[in-house]
């Protein structure tokens, strides 16, 4: 049974605990990652279509100086299933390539030493990460993990 919690309402009759909304929280961020000192930027956006907007201006604007992106700062997208198959993910991670459920693409997720971990190149999401992992077979099947660690 899903648990909701009843507002609670003060003196002044306004909620103390407000329900979540969006409006104060943007679920959109462009990452701009310079080609010559890997230095990242990022910009927070309300809207999807803001932020595509933006990184397409960036794009234009600096060439091949920068990689430009929109990533989703909370919920992970599984791959269109209309153009990528379940073989052609296998193919891609035995290449060292996972589908990134917050950028929306194949990346390379490479090792992080000041965090111990392998994580995006561009979003910095680590591959333990549940979307990550729901997204790529190689990551939740055992014999990945024995090839992976050897235990």
């Amino acid at each position: 049974m899903p648990r909701s919690d009843p507002l609670i309402i003060g003196k002044d009759g306004e909620p103390l605990n407000p329900p979540i909304t969006y409006e104060k929280y943007e679920p959109w961020k462009v990452v701009v990652i310079d080609n010559t000192t890997d230095k990242r930027r990022t910009k927070k956006f309300f809207s999807y279509a803001e932020a595509k907007g933006k990184a397409k201006e960036l794009e234009e604007r600096l060439g091949d100086k920068a990689r430009v992106g929109v990533v989703s700062r909370q919920i992970g997208y599984g791959p269109p299933h209309s153009r990528v198959s379940n073989q052609m993910i296998l193919d891609y991670n035995d290449q060292g390539r996972y589908w990134c459920p917050y950028c929306r693409k194949f990346r390379y997720f490479q090792y992080l030493p000041y965090r111990d971990l392998k994580a995006c190149e561009f979003c910095l999401m680590p591959e333990q990460d549940f979307h990550v992992i729901r997204c790529n077979p190689l990551l939740w099947s055992p014999d990945a993990y024995v090839r992976e660690f050897g235990r």
